[in-house]
């Protein structure tokens, strides 16, 4: 499996984006359980089933 990555950029404006840690993973958890449902390929499913492991664990810790 060759490295892929997931890129993402916020469409507010950058004052509104002074969200604390615990928001801005949930946030991120939240957007890439919608992109999921959007990817036709299995190996890209399983790149985000993975980065919303990652996630939900940092939320764990920051909680």
């Amino acid at each position: 499996m060759e490295n892929k990555g997931i890129a993402y950029h916020f469409i507010e404006l950058s004052h509104t984006v002074c969200l604390d840690k615990v928001e801005l993973l949930k946030g991120q958890v939240n957007s890439r359980k919608r992109l999921l449902k959007d990817l036709p390929e299995q190996e890209e499913k399983e790149i985000i089933e993975n980065v919303i492991m990652s996630l939900d664990k940092a939320l764990e810790v920051v909680k």
